[in-house]
């Protein structure tokens, strides 16, 4: 008998002391939202962190399921959802067992629908996270209980955009969520070049030089550029970053085969933007290259540009722009 009320006493003792042992974190913590627990259980045990993304239709498709590839490469999960497609029920998803959170709200409009849409889950849920809103210059980078140095960290690896880009995203914010430490030693992001010439052919895909690239295009053809019509097509870097190149690849390959040049370029990235705008607008030239004059205008020569991607010890080589 004393044997079994000492065993009874000692159940009750481990009974009392389990839920402390299980405690959550205290309300308003986010310590616990950021990492998944490495000191319990091993890697094999141990789940997948998740990632969850909110966005609107104003961003295509593909780059979600090209962020999704990347996070699944780096041991992450991600659930992405767009609010005006997948409405309440996704979010509720995306978020579900999340432990940070991307918001992709290019335009001040798409940032007023997700907060409309899914803004009452999100500041419930309470998760460390990034606002990206690119098309909104007051407020690009938005960080949410993350240190603002970590917050601008992923936002450049977010935008930066590329297969190198996504994946150091999620081996970064796979090691916040492991919190080992490792964090430290992923590397920094690739930044695009603030302007450069796009090739799919070429292995690096991009070229800061028009020597460079004419050069690198007549030994892959075998043809002297010089006796072919140059074609200039502008794009914007977004195409490149986002991987929306289908459209872009098809039209150069098709200006090739029709016995052409192509030239494709874009002339700042995201990042560089918002510092060239300002920069640029002090040197833009007049609308129109005639002479206002009244009452007998006269043609003059065109104002000059610092074109440097199309342009080859001081004068253009594009035919058509």
């Amino acid at each position: 008998m004393k044997l079994l009320r000492l065993l009874a006493t000692l159940a009750v003792a481990i009974a009392a002391a389990a839920p402390a042992a299980n405690a959550e974190p205290p309300p308003g913590s986010t310590a616990g939202a950021l990492r998944v627990d490495a000191a319990t259980t091993s890697p094999t045990e141990r789940p997948a962190p998740k990632v969850a993304l909110v966005s609107t239709k104003m961003v295509l498709e593909r780059k979600f399921r090209l962020l999704a590839e990347a996070a699944r490469a780096q041991g992450v999960e991600l659930a992405w959802t767009r609010v005006d497609v997948d409405g309440d029920e996704g979010v509720a998803r995306a978020l579900d067992g999340a432990h940070f959170v991307l918001v992709d709200a290019p335009r001040a409009e798409d940032r007023a629908l997700v907060e409309r849409v899914a803004g009452e889950r999100l500041h419930r849920a309470a998760l460390p996270g990034v606002g990206i809103h690119v098309m909104n210059p007051p407020t690009r980078m938005q960080a949410s209980r993350v240190d603002v140095t970590v917050a601008q960290r992923v936002f450049e690896y977010y935008v930066g955009g590329m297969r190198e880009n996504r994946e150091r995203l999620f081996d970064y914010l796979r090691a916040l969520a492991v919190g080992d430490g490792s964090d430290a030693a992923v590397a920094p992001p690739a930044p695009l070049p603030p302007a450069a010439i796009y090739h799919p052919e070429h292995d690096a895909g991009l070229f800061v030089d028009l020597r460079e690239y004419l050069d690198w295009w007549q030994r892959r053809s075998r043809d002297d550029w010089r006796d072919r019509p140059v074609i200039g097509m502008e794009i914007s870097s977004s195409y490149l970053s986002d991987g929306q190149t289908r459209a872009i690849d098809e039209t150069l390959r098709a200006l090739e085969a029709a016995g052409a040049v192509p030239i494709v370029f874009y002339r700042a990235s995201r990042l560089a933007r918002a510092g060239a705008d300002a920069a640029a607008s002090a040197r833009r030239p007049p609308a129109s290259a005639v002479d206002d004059g009244f009452p007998n205008p006269k043609p003059v020569d065109p104002p000059l540009r610092d074109e440097a991607l199309v342009t080859l010890d001081g004068r253009p080589v594009v035919h058509v722009m």
